[in-house]
């Protein structure tokens, strides 16, 4: 499943609305509120990568939390959370990194090899002109350049299908 990310954003995407849904409903107060420090930074920086969610008409959430299925965002309730519904919370943002991690890295595995030969590309072009026609080696090179960045842009693309077509929120900045 790790390789599979059409899988992992799929579960991201529902995870991440189970997060938004938790992060609405339940109200920490007193003692119970109280999480480590490094857990409520991790996931206030987590929180910001998917603020998307609170603010895009075209969120994900949207069709979930929708006047037809619970009657609106503003009639939810709010309880008072206990220790083990903070525990799942915190366990599903950790789910939620490591899932957003496992993308990020699938991401990196593809795009570092053709990186490296964008940043290659130059060197060869300057060896090709000491030993051939000027021309034709900088054509050659700037044509080898254009097809790596181009592969590039295709797995992107890719990649923001493939979180499109699983309704992953727009990220902020």
């Amino acid at each position: 499943v790790q390789d599979n990310n059409d899988k992992l954003a799929y579960w991201l995407s529902n995870s991440s609305t189970l997060l938004l849904l938790l992060q609405r409903t339940l109200k920490t107060t007193g003692a119970a509120g109280l999480t480590p420090q490094r857990r409520r930074s991790t996931a206030a920086s987590f929180g910001r990568v998917f603020s998307g969610i609170r603010a895009s008409p075209q969120s994900a959430a949207r069709p979930f939390l929708g006047s037809r299925l619970i009657g609106g965002l503003g009639d939810l309730r709010q309880v008072e959370a206990k220790y083990p519904a903070l525990l799942f919370k915190q366990q599903l943002t950790a789910f939620l990194e490591k899932i957003y991690g496992m993308i990020r890295d699938n991401l990196k595995k593809e795009i570092s090899p053709l990186l490296g030969l964008c940043i290659q590309a130059p060197r060869t072009s300057r060896a090709s002109l000491i030993k051939g026609s000027r021309s034709q080696a900088n054509a050659l090179a700037q044509q080898t350049l254009i097809a790596h960045w181009q592969s590039i842009v295709k797995i992107l693309t890719n990649y923001l299908n493939v979180l499109k077509a699983n309704y992953v929120c727009k990220l902020k900045p």
